[in-house]
């Protein structure tokens, strides 16, 4: 049976089918960081569902999303996905879950809802079926898992439609990737507003959650039970979002926060978002678990609970034991304050009353048992029934109370109330609901008690009251009942009010029931008694109706009489104090059930009867007369005892050895072993004789046997012969022994008889009878019968007899319970931190808690007051840390912990704890306000783009929170209204300024009302001025030895475009004073002029120093003075040795060396030495001395082993001093033996950045046969990437928490199992925050047009001690966090932005270089064209980067706006090199910006390879600069790598490059790897790097999976065992059908041998000539046969010392003898191939990759060029004929200014037109075509009478040899920029541009020859110029052929294709342009 009171309020029953709801649990990520699913059905079956689920709990802070699959009608999985940053992923807790399911085929008529796939990256737009009147809430959700790490996001929800994407979570940007599989997203629309469907819900709409919780209030109040869902419905930021809530402690709020995936980094901060959500609250009972659990009497089938047993509890009170055994279930109730109880009352207990139950007087309680014991929780509707007879009508009287606890809060309490009936509860909204009856009862009568709690038709909470069969009943409840299930506190006759009891009922309780249900409780009592009573229980028979001092007389119930004045508790009978029916009875349990009778009595059969000799005589046993054995009276005796006959009533002596005597003393019978003489008496038997009774016995030894005494035949003998003493067969579980005498088997003992044999009992059985065992030891069980067992959490200690429970657990009527070692208040205290940013908790004993998450530590009531994310960890075992957030509200009040969690190492367990609320006190002086204000020195009024600003920012004292500040102006020309100026900024207009001095202040007050102000003028100029601003602010204060770069910067430029001079001065002390030292050589201290670089040491502590910054730009000045005041650092104190064991076999030595002062001022340390013991103010040594006897003032202290006492505990301290400052570290160490061994680890200096690596290095002085193991003791977890079990421990960087403290043990144990241990404990950094959000002005602009401000304000550091703050901002680029400049003092920077969405972040780091990002995107418009219109890109370029810190930036944002030009990436590239050779050092940030920038140039497809190669170097010059290489550099790098060898296909120098960043990369990213460390991996799709760290004992003979590729190491390998060895393995993919090309390097660093490690810088080892060869497999999928295996070698494939062994099916094996860079190459041929053969092969990408090349071009320029020798000599000679043949000598040859070099004419030949018949006119125009064709270098060989055709025949050959060269150059040139495999034909622009480029420079070569032609008129030079032309196109023509050699196949043809279009285009378009040229000039 299902709860059946349920579904009784709905309006809209109908929509039961088609809505549902609910709460799961699912069971968090397991230890490889898998969800673990969990199918949640449906109630009904819902024909097409779209389910919303929502995670509705943070029971673990790290981020998860849930996912769910497999939706169909019945139902669905869930499970939760990971979401933390790789390693952090397992043992996620578990969390809940909200569900809410609508089935689309019977949706409400107010919903819309729907489905769609969604199978990209891309936006999909929703359509609603009809729009509704404003946007709806929508809620979406995926609805299938056919990826991992999926979220879905919308945006643009409006009336009729919304946009949704899939959601990548492991990219930074989120969307836009192209998602592998299809999704489904299952959507529904509803408006805003409250509805009644099943249950009554409400859907609403949140505009601004953030990841900090925001608070919802609903419109009921909301339970943990209830159901809420949400979706985040915009889109203001990326990575991977989802909305995730939790209750508040107030009953109609909720919690609710947007959270970040930490897959792309562990920040969470996020803009606000609009969240749609809906909340279903219980209008009634559902089905499923209301409570959360299942009452009692239910039984859990999934969600549900099934109704099994209605009455739960039934106690009748007739028993009289300490415990009472309650008859439904069998629950034991106890009595009182401890176990005892009747006859041995204590005042707590009630008082066993006769057939009235107990009575209870006024200071009596029951209790039931604790929660842990036996679980007992009502049900929403219950029914309490009661028999009371109360002594009077009192004003309060509890009869039942359930209370918590933990608060003391009553959840259920039945009383009467000054005679009333009462029921009291607590409600699930918080609320308390109570109700009295009006009938009051009749004291000194049995009334007859109900309370019952059901839901009526309205869905109403009623209560029904029933007093003597009348009834009242009450339905004003705001909501139902719902009960604990644990922590609470149950009681009969009294409530639990925390550490006490109160309003005791007194009178009698005869029976109490609960039923778990609505039950009709008038069923029980009757008016129709057999007494006189008015009512009575249902069986008829009234109830005893006498008073406790009173006595029943045995007829009307209320006949009564007064007990003996002595009985205290009452009696049963007069003159008797016993309560037992028995009236020889002592001590029973219920009246009738005797547990013991009275002295002289025995139970007989469940009856005290007399013992024999004794009757019973009023309540007792008298004794009978003498030798009688039972009487009636001392008189007459009923039976006489042995050897006396009974005659009449007395009792006479036998006869002798006569049994039986006749009356006259004559014997008819013998006793036993006697017989019968002659003489008629009786005489013992032979071997018999009479003892000291007068018995006979047999002789000692013998056995009576039938009346004789024989010799027995052992005590285990079945069948015994004993007339001839054998045994003929032993009893069972016996044999005989040598001897023939039975004895019991192994494992088989004797039996209570003595002659039996049973098997043993184990050693924890107590009482053993005849091998069963009747009773087991303490904490034990019977668990066969003659075994028992421990009880469960309890164990066996060796040679015990009895069981003892686990620890934490106690034992309990045993059993062994949980329980723990509560802290007492006492034993708490708090205070604040000096700096009042932390909460320090002491606990006077060691705790064992292993929680370290505020949630689990402190109260929610106290940790809403902490401030946003606070933290808390365990400095020790008796300090808890906790950091407070920002905005904390707490102050000196108490600060409540969660005392459940929070317990003791050792102490008394507990089953009950207290309540743990220290007051965080008030220790240090509160913090007070520093107020500083930065402002320019002048402000141009002329000049300035923005308002002017005086900042606030750097003022400090904040103490977490946030700061008031009030402005004020004090003088200037003009009068300003500053009344809405309340930030932290003073930001004024300069419409509202005048020329002239104003001087503002400013008063800061933090929340603990301390204050400060401050005041700064600025002259604010008419004219054109340069507005100087340093970062720092006007005044900064630092240590001595502090290193800072101060920058000055100018913001507005006044229009110009000239560059801007920086200079720094030193203008002195503020005192006016002599400064000590030489501060003014602080100014050449940086490369950079506007960098004011200060040193250590460069100014000492206790000055301020002024020094003052200028800017010139042509006429434009400007200057800005800056105050740096100085103070001392704090000296650090060091300790080689850390917390743990020595020997006393081996010297102390504590060495303090490394102790130092920061500011290195004059002077030298002192040091002084102190020793304690625990209760002692000295050390005592073995001899009883003092151990440290003299002063020790030295940096070492050195003490002998022979005076370190074992077993002491040394604390000693150091204290190093130096002028008036001190420090002082400490050491507590226990003395153990264990010989000369010694471990040693040095102490941390200093708190550690949470993002560092570490790496702890063991001192071991130890055998090899020892090991070492460490373990964590302190601190959240943390998994280091090493064995546990090496002397050194690796923590990789970011494996850390902010603000935590560590302890790792290491234990060095030996093979005989002694140990010394050491602890080495540190604690991480807290870091920035800021309380305003990342600021960009203004709010629209153009990319590379708009100068955009970026700013955040209010930042401080977290535990105000690492100052200054540090800023930075920048881009998220392809997942990469780029700056567009290096970290500075100022909050803010001016720089240009990309067109788009930009995903923008602020990166704020204290001095410690902790950080936090900030995040946004921003929308910027395209690129300004107008600008780049008015100026060249290089112009605009050094325009933008007046500010040298802006150069890597702006290459970055021109490189991703633009595509450059030669010009412009000349220019860039040349302000690169600038700004990274004025670089004195580094940090990450600059790294990253430059590294980005390089990135971005090497990406642009118009840089050439030179360029890009210098890029490298570049970016190798970066990686000189001593910088911690994190993996996020290493990627980035690669990513470079990867750009320029896919951009230049792999070309062997870019190659080369690209391995020698990579090397170095990993060379600084591993420089504290270790042997044992995880390998490591960076992917980047086209290039994956490789790199293990180990020792050679570990790789050699070994084979590695490796990538894609197996690793096989020989035996051989040239390395000692010792050696630190990195093993590097690069792999590069190729498109196409190409092997990879792999790198394989060596490394070494180090050795390690023992328990000594020593890692060096990494150096590369090359191996050459192995005797065994490296096995390396190698992806391929070509046909092998035409490839061999070749290696790089001075920038070309070369095929030794690298052999292919096995061909697999996607793979091949190579062998090689040396290290290099490998591949596979096609095989060299050295004959032609066919075409056909040709387009078989595969046709590699370039020569340098050793691919097949194609001499065809080569072939076809050597045709031409010997066609040309031809037909010049051929011509030549022609020449010659027609010489010989003119009629006019040779002398008269002339030159024409119509004709082509040499036309022959004569003097006396002339032909007029008439001779020839033609026309004049004709035969002009005749003579100019031919004269034209003349002209054409190609045609004129055609042309009959064309003169000197063999000179023509020698340019041609030149021409076309010249054109081929410049094509072939061009084309190598080309090569290198076009990574694409091309095919015939497929030529690109630039190509075109090419061909066209050579024929323009043929066409001016060829010009420029016929012209020196021209002018040379002999004919020597005729011939000369001939030749030449042929030398000339020799010499192209062999150029062809080196190109031909360099050239694949592939590029060779398509060079063949251009040149033969290159000739085409010459002959038909150049050589015509020429000859028309000619034939026009020459005319």
């Amino acid at each position: 049976m299902l709860f059946q009171f349920l579904v009784l309020c709905l309006k809209f029953r109908e929509l039961l089918a088609s809505v549902e709801f609910g709460r799961v649990t699912l069971e968090g990520t397991d230890s490889s960081g898998d969800g673990i699913p969990t199918r949640v059905d449906f109630q009904n079956s819902l024909i097409d569902p779209v389910v919303i689920p929502t995670i509705a709990t943070r029971n673990d802070l790290r981020s998860i999303v849930c996912r769910m699959y497999n939706l169909d009608s019945s139902g669905f999985n869930l499970t939760l996905e990971a979401t933390s940053q790789a390693g952090q992923t397992a043992n996620h807790s578990p969390e809940e879950v909200c569900y809410f399911a609508v089935d689309i085929a019977q949706l409400p008529d107010s919903m819309q809802a729907g489905k769609l796939n969604i199978s990209d990256g891309n936006w999909n737009s929703v359509t609603f079926d009809s729009a509704f009147t404003e946007a709806p809430v929508v809620l979406a959700f995926v609805q299938t898992m056919n990826n991992i790490l999926v979220n879905i996001r919308m945006k643009n929800v409006n009336s009729t439609g919304f946009e949704v994407v899939l959601d990548e979570l492991s990219r930074a940007d989120g969307v836009g990737d192209t998602i592998p599989n299809e999704e489904i997203v299952g959507w529904l629309a509803i408006p805003e507003g409250v509805y009644e469907f099943e249950p009554r819900s409400e859907f609403r709409i949140e505009d601004s959650v953030t990841h900090e919780r925001t608070s919802i209030t609903t419109s009921e109040s909301f339970t943990d039970s209830h159901v809420f869902v949400a979706t985040i419905s915009t889109f203001e930021g990326p990575e991977g979002l989802h909305p995730r809530g939790y209750k508040t402690s107030t009953s109609n709020q909720i919690w609710i926060y947007v959270e970040e995936n930490q897959l792309v980094d562990e920040e969470q901060k996020h803009r606000s978002e609009v969240v749609s959500w809906a909340a279903f609250y219980t209008c009634c009972y559902t089905y499923g678990l209301f409570q959360g659990f299942c009452p009692t009497g239910f039984s859990r089938d999934s969600e549900n609970c099934t109704k099994e047993e209605s009455l739960v509890f039934h106690m009748t009170l007739n028993q009289i034991n300490d415990t009472i055994q309650e008859q439904a279930r069998g629950m034991e109730i106890y009595t009182g304050e401890d176990s005892s109880f009747y006859p041995e009352y204590r005042t707590t207990d009630p008082w066993a009353a006769y057939k009235r139950g107990y009575y209870f007087s006024g200071s009596s309680y029951m209790k039931f048992p604790d929660y842990f014991e036996s679980e007992f929780t009502f049900a929403p509707e219950f029914t309490i029934t009661a028999w009371v007879r109360p002594d009077s009508n009192s004003n309060q009287e509890v009869l039942l109370s359930k209370e918590d606890r933990t608060s003391g809060k009553t959840m259920l309490e039945f009383s009467l109330d000054s005679g009333n009936p009462k029921l009291k509860l607590f409600l699930k909204n918080s609320e308390v609901f109570e109700f009295n009856s009006t009938d009051s009862i009749v004291p000194k009568t049995w009334n007859f008690l109900w309370a019952k709690v059901y839901i009526n038709s309205d869905s109403n909470l009623e209560v029904e009251l029933g007093t003597n069969l009348n009834t009242q009943s009450g339905s004003n409840a705001s909501s139902w009942y719902s009960d604990l299930n644990s922590d609470y506190k149950m009681t009969l006759g009294a409530k639990w009010n925390l550490n006490s009891y109160q309003n005791f009922y007194e009178g009698f309780l005869y029976e109490l029931r609960i039923y778990n249900e609505n039950f009709d409780a008038s069923s029980l009592a009757v008016q129709a008694c057999s007494g006189s009573c008015e009512v009575c229980p249902n069986d008829g028979d009234c109830i005893l109706s006498c008073d406790i001092d009173e006595f029943w007389t045995g007829t009307d119930y209320d006949s009564c009489d007064t007990c003996d004045p002595s009985c205290s508790y009452g009696c049963l009978r007069p003159g008797d104090c016993s309560l037992c029916e028995d009236e020889l009875c002592e001590e029973c349990s219920n009246f009738d059930t005797c547990l013991s009778c009275k002295g002289n009595s025995t139970d007989h059969s469940g009856a005290c009867e007399c013992d024999a000799g004794y009757f019973q005589q009023d309540y007792g046993c008298a004794e009978c007369g003498s030798n009688c054995t039972r009487c009636s009276s001392p008189e007459v005796c009923l039976e006489c005892s042995d050897d006396y006959y009974l005659l009449d009533t007395s009792c006479y002596d036998k006869c002798g050895f006569c049994s039986n005597c006749d009356a006259n003393n004559t014997c008819l019978e013998c006793v036993n072993n006697a017989e019968k003489n002659q003489q008629g008496g009786c005489q013992c038997v032979e071997n018999s004789t009479e003892d000291q009774n007068g018995d006979c016995v047999c002789n000692q030894g013998l056995l009576s046997i039938a009346g004789g005494c024989y010799q027995p035949c052992g005590n285990f003998c079945a069948d015994c012969d004993y007339e001839n003493g054998n045994c003929n067969k032993c009893v069972s579980n016996a044999q005989e022994n040598a001897d023939g005498v039975c004895e019991c088997l192994e494992g088989f003992e004797i039996g209570s008889s003595g002659d039996s044999c049973h098997q043993e009992c184990n050693d924890l059985c107590s009482n053993c009878v005849d091998g069963k065992c009747n009773q087991c030891a303490t904490l034990s069980y019977l668990k066969f019968e003659n075994i028992c067992e421990c009880v469960d959490k309890a164990f066996q200690e060796p040679d015990a007899l009895e069981c003892t429970c686990n620890s934490g657990y106690k034992s309990v009527s045993g059993k062994c319970l949980q329980c723990k070692n509560y802290f007492q208040p006492s034993e708490v205290s708090a205070h604040f931190s000096e700096k009042y940013t932390k909460i320090l908790v002491g606990f006077s004993a060691e705790s064992s808690t292993s929680f370290s998450s505020c949630q689990y530590l402190i109260d929610e009531s106290s940790l809403e007051k902490l401030g946003q994310n606070p933290k808390c960890t365990w400095k020790n075992s008796t300090m808890m840390v906790v950091s407070l957030g920002s905005n904390f509200t707490i102050r000196e009040e108490p600060l409540k912990l969660n005392a459940f969690n929070i317990v003791k190492k050792e102490g008394e367990c507990s089953f009950d704890h207290f309540n743990l609320e220290p007051v965080a006190e008030y220790k240090y002086p509160l913090p007070t306000i520093s107020a500083k204000l930065s402002a320019p020195y002048s402000y141009s009024i002329a000049c300035a783009t923005k308002s002017l600003q005086i900042s606030a920012e750097k003022s400090t004292g904040r103490a977490g929170g946030s700061l008031s500040y009030q402005w004020s102006q004090l003088s200037g020309p003009s009068s300003i209204d500053l009344s809405t100026q309340t930030g932290s900024v003073l930001s004024i207009p300069k419409t509202q300024l005048s020329g002239g001095n104003y001087t503002f202040s400013v008063f800061i007050s933090n929340n603990f009302d301390r204050s400060d102000s401050e005041e700064i003028s600025v002259e604010v100029e008419e004219a054109e001025t340069l507005s100087v601003e340093i970062d720092a602010g006007n005044q900064i204060s630092i240590k001595s030895g502090d290193s800072l770069k101060i920058k000055a910067f100018v913001e507005s430029f006044c229009g110009k475009s000239s560059s801007v001079q920086y200079a720094w001065n030193y203008e002195g002390l503020s005192n006016g004073e002599e400064a000590p030292g030489n501060p003014s050589g602080v100014i050449g201290n940086s490369k950079q002029s506007h960098v004011l670089r200060i040193k250590e040491g460069d100014l000492q502590a206790g000055y301020t120093y002024i020094f003052k910054a200028t800017a010139q730009e042509g006429e434009s000045y400007g200057e800005a003075f800056l105050y740096v005041t100085v103070e001392s650092s704090p000296l650090v104190a060091a300790l080689k040795k850390a917390d743990g064991q020595i020997s006393n076999g081996k010297d102390l030595q504590l060495d303090a060396n490394k102790s130092y002062d920061p500011d290195n001022s004059e002077g030298s340390l002192e040091f002084e030495w102190t020793c304690t013991e625990p209760s002692k103010n000295y050390c005592e040594s073995t001899s009883g001395e003092q151990l440290l006897d003299t002063e020790q003032t030295g940096s070492i202290l050195q003490i002998e082993s022979e005076k370190l006492r074992p077993g002491a505990f040394y604390y000693f301290c150091v204290k190093v001093s130096k002028d008036t400052r001190e420090a002082e570290k400490c050491v507590e160490l226990e003395v153990v033996e264990m010989g000369s061994r010694e471990i040693e680890i040095p102490n941390p200096l200093f708190k550690i950045n949470h993002q560092w690596e570490v790496l702890i290095l063991l001192s071991v002085q130890g055998s090899l046969e020892d090991s070492v193991q460490w373990n964590q003791v302190l601190g959240p977890s943390l998994t280091p990437t090493t064995p546990v079990s090496n002397p050194y421990v690796y923590f990789s960087p970011n494996s850390m928490a902010l603000g935590s403290y560590y302890s790792w043990q290491a234990t060095l144990s030996t093979p005989g199992g002694s140990s010394l241990a050491m602890t080495i404990s540190w604690n991480t950094n807290v870091g920035p925050s800021c309380l305003g959000d990342l600021e960009v002005s203004p709010s629209t602009g153009s990319a590379l047009s708009t100068d955009f401000e970026l700013s955040i304000l209010d930042c401080f550091d977290g535990d105000e001690e690492d100052y200054p703050l540090f800023y930075s901002f920048g881009l998220v680029r392809n997942g990469f966090y780029i700056p567009l400049a290096p970290p500075r003092l100022s909050n803010k920077v001016i720089t240009k932005l990309l067109p788009g969405t930009n995903t923008l972040f602020a990166m704020v780091c204290d001095s410690m270089w902790s950080c936090e990002y900030y995040m946004r995107t921003f929308a910027v418009g395209s690129v300004s064209r107008r600008r780049l219109e008015e100026k060249s890109v290089s112009q605009a370029f050094l325009e933008d980067t007046k500010d040298p810190e802006l150069i890597p930036g702006t290459v970055l944002m021109y490189c991703e706006s633009l595509e450059l030009e030669q010009e412009a990436i000349t220019t860039m590239l040349s302000k690169l090199k600038e700004f990274s050779q004025n670089l004195e050092d580094i940090d990450e940030a600059t790294y990253s910006n430059t590294i980005g920038a390089i990135s971005a140039m090497a990406s642009e497809e118009n840089t050439n390879e030179s360029q890009t190669v210098q890029l490298v170097d570049l970016a190798l010059y970066m990686l000189n600069f001593e910088l911690e290489i994190l993996e996020k550099d290493a990627q980035l790098l690669m990513d470079s790598a990867k750009s320029l060898t896919q951009k230049f296909s792999l070309n062997n120098r870019v190659l080369k490059k690209s391995q020698e960043l990579i090397s170095k990369v990993f060379n600084r990213y591993f420089k504290n790897s270790t042997p044992g460390d995880q390998p490591r991996t960076i992917d980047l799709d086209k290039i994956t790097t490789y790199r293990m760290t180990e020792t050679p004992e570990n790789f050699k003979n070994t084979t590695l999976d490796i990538l894609d590729s197996n690793l096989t190491l020989p035996e051989s390998l040239p390395f000692s065992n010792n050696d630190v060895v990195d093993i590097e393995l690069t792999s590069y993919k190729q498109a196409g059908n190409y092997s990879d090309i792999v790198d394989l390097s060596f490394f070494k660093g180090g050795s390690y041998s023992g328990f000594n490690l020593d890692l060096q810088d990494r150096s590369l080892y090359s191996l050459n000539n192995l005797t065994e060869p490296i096995t390396i497999e190698i992806p391929f999928h070509n046909n092998i046969g035409n490839w061999s295996c070749g290696y790089l070698k001075d920038e070309e494939w070369v095929e030794e010392g690298c052999q292919i062994s096995e061909v697999r099916s996607n793979s091949v094996i190579i062998n090689v003898t040396h290290t290099s860079t490998f591949s596979l190459q096609p095989k060299k041929v050295d004959s032609v191939v066919t075409a056909e053969e040709e387009t078989k092969q595969p046709l590699p990408k370039n020569s340098e990759e050793g691919c097949s090349k194609s001499f065809y071009p080569l072939y076809m320029l050597s045709i031409l060029f010997v066609l040309g020798i031809v037909l010049a000599f051929k011509f030549s000679k022609t020449d010659k004929v027609k010489e010989q043949s003119a009629v006019v000598p040779v002398k008269d040859i002339t030159f024409t200014n119509n004709e082509d070099s040499y036309v022959h004419t004569t003097n006396n030949e002339k032909v007029s037109e008439e001779e020839n018949g033609v026309p004049e006119a004709i035969k002009t125009e005749l003579q100019k075509s031919k004269t034209f064709m003349q002209n054409h270098l190609t045609f004129g060989l055609f042309v009959k009478d064309t003169p000197s055709r063999g000179l023509y025949s020698a340019l041609l050959a030149m021409e076309f040899m010249v054109l081929g060269a410049l094509i072939g150059g061009a084309m190598w040139l080309l090569e290198d920029t076009d990574s694409e495999d091309k095919d015939l034909f497929d030529l690109s622009f630039e190509e075109a541009k090419t061909l066209l480029l050579a024929m323009g420079i043929c066409l001016v070569f060829m010009g420029v020859i016929e012209v020196v032609l021209k002018l040379a008129r002999s004919k020597g030079s005729v011939i000369g110029v001939t030749v030449g032309c042929l030398i000339i196109g020799g010499v192209a023509l062999g150029f062809s052929g080196y190109l031909c050699s360099e050239f694949c196949g592939v590029w060779s043809q398509i060079w063949a294709c251009m040149c033969l279009s290159g000739v085409a285009l010459e002959v038909l378009l150049s050589q015509t342009l020429r000859a028309l040229l000619k034939f026009l000039i020459f005319k």
